[in-house]
């Protein structure tokens, strides 16, 4: 029988006091943010520092933890596996363990009570929904509830490499707000500029990948356009899909999860399936999945692409 959850109080409140500073700190760290905005302005260097971070991160989130060590869907070099697990942890979302198995049992139990952060199991009407979107997008999170990992993702637990890497998880976030804090210090320059550093290139920018990133949890499971049967609420939302590197095209990726590529057509962009095949052609990396046409064909609904 499987057993989803593991009974520990202790490992519970620490996944509780983790997940409140997760929200807390980049929250307020966005407010400060905003507030320097509209006082101070925002340094051409700090702003290229945002961009860039932003794109390794979520690179690390849908790349990496995602379409890698969740799924398996191609096969890196090592050091190409290393870096993809440490960009994935400076997003602070959590160690690679605790997002594996959490993601694989939302897979697993998808839109279903067992479902660690389904926004359909909520209630009806308005009220109902609202719930589950809070519940999905961030209050999951908060719950007592300890993912089995054992279960859902022993082949991470094998993994040295990762393991060594994921017991070092605070020092990554930490690292992933350092960097921009020192660029800063250097161009604009002074304590000033290591502020305007931490609060764009770190704080907003952890804020900002997390609201797009849990947007995936709740929206893309109540709004948007189903392409394929499957056995739960899974949608697509484009727009969402061009700030997630292709995340956003969340009912193609239900409909054949072990996927390197989430777009289905040209039209749907994909930047994280780009980056692997850049991997690919620089030898980076083999065994790409791609979908099977027939195997998806079967499950489709209808011919409708998915507009915005």
């Amino acid at each position: 029988m499987t057993k989803i959850r593991i009974d520990n109080p202790a490992l519970a409140r620490m996944q509780q006091r983790t997940a409140l500073a997760t929200l807390v700190i980049p929250s307020l760290g966005a407010i400060l943010a905003s507030y320097w905005l509209f006082t101070r302005g925002i340094g051409t260097v700090t702003l290229v520092v945002l961009v860039v971070f932003y794109l390794l991160t979520t690179a690390g989130l849908t790349v990496g933890f995602h379409r890698l060590f969740t799924h398996k869907s191609f096969k890196p070099c090592a050091p190409v596996k290393a870096a993809l697990a440490i960009l994935g942890m400076m997003a602070a979302q959590g160690p690679v363990l605790f997002w594996v198995a959490s993601h694989r049992r939302h897979h697993a139990f998808s839109d279903t009570n067992e479902d660690c952060h389904s926004p359909c199991t909520h209630g009806n009407g308005v009220l109902g929904t609202v719930k589950g979107l809070l519940h999905a997008h961030f209050g999951w999170m908060l719950k007592a509830e300890v993912t089995n990992v054992t279960q859902f993702a022993p082949d991470i637990l094998r993994d040295h490499l990762i393991m060594k890497l994921n017991r070092h998880y605070t020092a990554w976030v930490l690292l992933g707000l350092a960097i921009p804090a020192a660029i800063g210090a250097i161009s604009p320059g002074g304590w000033a500029g290591a502020i305007e550093g931490l609060l764009f290139g770190g704080l907003f920018r952890i804020f900002f990948v997390h609201q797009i990133t849990w947007g995936l949890n709740s929206l893309n499971h109540v709004f948007g356009r189903r392409r394929y049967h499957s056995n739960d609420n899974s949608r697509n939302i484009g727009w969402l899909a061009l700030i997630t590197m292709g995340e956003g095209w969340h009912n193609n990726h239900h409909a054949y999860p072990s996927a390197a590529r989430f777009g289905h057509h040209w039209w749907e962009l994909d930047l994280g399936y780009s980056l692997i095949r850049l991997f690919q052609r620089l030898g980076l990396c083999t065994e790409v999945c791609l979908p099977d046409r027939e195997a998806i064909a079967k499950k489709r609904i209808h011919a409708s692409s998915n507009a915005l």
